[in-house]
């Protein structure tokens, strides 16, 4: 919690006074309350009644419930015009069983879940980032330097139009101001972005888990692990959506606008008397409408093309298998472990092929995705134990190798349009542990 503190008239006459207390300042007894809610939750478990009657085979059997709620106090982010947004709440609901016999030598767990999550905050998204920092203010910026070179041309009046589809209160928030003078040519706008702005989207996520034990001997131990899960997002960025179509009207109006001013040696269109006639961009410059379709618009699409549909970026399954055998006593390898772990991921999306259509609308197959590959990686260990000091100290000495195998070449994670990478990461790198425990 932070504090505006405020010194006295007296601590101010005397800046080199020594203050041994608090007196001197004036500070809030409470913070100011921001957010809350009070979240529950419940859980029960069902066991089978072996008093009652008792399971052949050592075999035991129970089922479990769990709902509980999720909230998280929203204190800074803001939407575009500086509001604060929702807190992000939400709701899980689990049920399953567990299964074990053979006196707990084999057991078997299944979780079913479903999560449900309202205004959670999905970040500012490059399609809102695009409008404030560049559509807007980077726009309106440009455009008040454009004086400095053609006077004449002056872009006041867009400048006014575009900042007329925000709140009143706009201005102020980020700190809109002109400074210096054409005639020195140094007039310029300053503004400041909000710091904290972001959008949100609501979640619905469901997974089925599968876990297996099974002891085969003594000394031997196998866990197996399955997972199916899946994401759904609804409500996707409408702070983002709100914003796009208040200034639609605006941005259809200077599309033809030079979006950075024009450029250097570019003379406007005049009429007989030499006035400007149009402030239009001229050949081969960028404009405003090119920026919206191809940094707005089109970003904002694919974001919003995922409304309602489970998400390919996450992967649908996973499995892991990791098993280790320690030696007997009496064998020649006494005391020597082995093992090894197996970590296999499914497919992920990583892109949808994108087109455009005659009339110049954006097309996006959200139903072929471009998918990055499955991922399998190997772990190995061995390890050595024995007791030292008299038979008072369990030693034991292991060596883990991390991804001893695995893919090596650079893994994509987004694509462009047409299905070539667009990012890269480099694959889980190889890494080696030695340790040593020592218990008593």
């Amino acid at each position: 919690t932070a504090y505006e503190v405020g010194t006295t008239q007296a601590a101010l006459d005397n800046l080199l006074k020594i203050r041994r207390s608090f007196d001197e300042f004036a500070l809030p007894s409470y913070p100011p309350f921001v957010a809350g809610k009070t979240v529950k939750s419940y859980s029960g478990v069902l066991r089978w009644p072996q008093k009652l009657l008792r399971l052949p085979a050592g075999t035991d059997v129970s089922l479990f419930t769990n709902v509980s709620e999720n909230f998280t106090p929203n204190g800074s982010q803001t939407d575009a015009y500086g509001v604060v947004l929702p807190s992000p709440q939400g709701k899980t609901r689990e049920f399953g069983g567990n299964l074990s016999f053979l006196d707990n030598r084999f057991s078997l767990r299944v979780n079913h879940y479903e999560t449900k999550i309202k205004d959670s905050n999905i970040g500012r998204i490059s399609a809102l980032s695009a409008t404030i920092n560049n559509a807007v203010l980077q726009t309106i910026g440009a455009w008040a330097s454009e004086l400095n070179r053609n006077p004449d041309a002056s872009r006041l009046a867009d400048i006014d139009l575009m900042l007329s589809a925000f709140p009143a209160n706009y201005k102020e928030l980020i700190r809109f101001q002109y400074t210096g003078s054409v005639a020195t040519q140094n007039f310029a706008l300053t503004t400041v972005q909000l710091p904290s702005y972001s959008d949100t989207a609501d979640l619905v996520a469901r997974g089925t888990e599968i876990d297996l034990i099974y002891n085969p001997t003594r000394n031997w131990r196998i866990l197996f692990n399955v997972s199916k899960n899946e994401t759904v997002q609804t409500s996707i960025a409408p702070g983002t959506r709100e914003l796009r179509a208040r200034l639609d009207a605006v941005f259809k109006t200077l599309a033809n606008r030079p979006r950075l001013g024009s450029s250097t040696g570019y003379t406007f269109p005049r009429d007989a008397t030499g006035r400007v006639t149009t402030l239009d961009a001229g050949a081969g410059e960028g404009t405003l409408g090119a920026f919206v379709f191809s940094d707005i618009d089109v970003p904002l699409r694919t974001t919003l093309a995922a409304e309602g549909v489970s998400s390919p970026e996450i992967r649908k399954y996973r499995a892991n298998i990791v098993t280790n055998y320690t030696f007997d006593r009496e064998s020649r390898f006494k005391g020597f472990g082995v093992g090894t772990g197996i970590r296999w991921q499914d497919k992920v999306g990583i892109g949808y092929p994108t087109s455009y259509s005659p009339e110049g609308s954006v097309f996006i197959d959200r139903n072929n995705p471009y998918y990055g590959p499955a991922e399998t990686n190997v772990d190995v260990f061995a390890s050595y134990g024995r007791k030292i000091f008299r038979n008072k100290i369990d030693w034991k000495l292991q060596l883990n190798v991390r991804n001893a195998i695995g893919d090596g070449d650079l893994i994509a994670i987004t694509t462009q349009p047409d299905g070539k990478p667009a990012s890269v990461r480099l694959p889980p790198d190889r890494r080696w542990y030695l340790t040593n425990t020592f218990s008593f």
